[in-house]
């Protein structure tokens, strides 16, 4: 079913139209939140000092990668085949 956003339209209406888009908003939603915890806890023991904030992005986006490529991986094996790091 093809879907004309408009103004009005939903992201009900669009994972109805195209249920593709499920996998990627979780995958989106899965860095996003892991990304935050990491930032958070790192927060809450070494507090907000510049290093510790800068310790505490790296981390998270570390996390967000491994996540990302735990992702691709998966979807790349369900499409194409075996897939290894190397």
């Amino acid at each position: 079913m093809k879907l004309t956003i408009t103004a009005n339209t939903t992201v009900g209406m669009a994972l109805a139209s195209e249920p593709r888009l499920y996998a990627a908003l979780m995958s989106l939603g899965l860095c996003c939140v892991d990304e935050s915890t990491v930032m958070w806890t790192m927060e809450r023991l070494l507090g907000t000092r510049p290093p510790a904030l800068l310790l505490s992005m790296v981390l998270g986006l570390l996390v967000c990668y491994a996540f990302g490529t735990a992702w691709y991986m998966a979807v790349y094996a369900r499409t194409s085949g075996p897939i290894g790091l190397a």
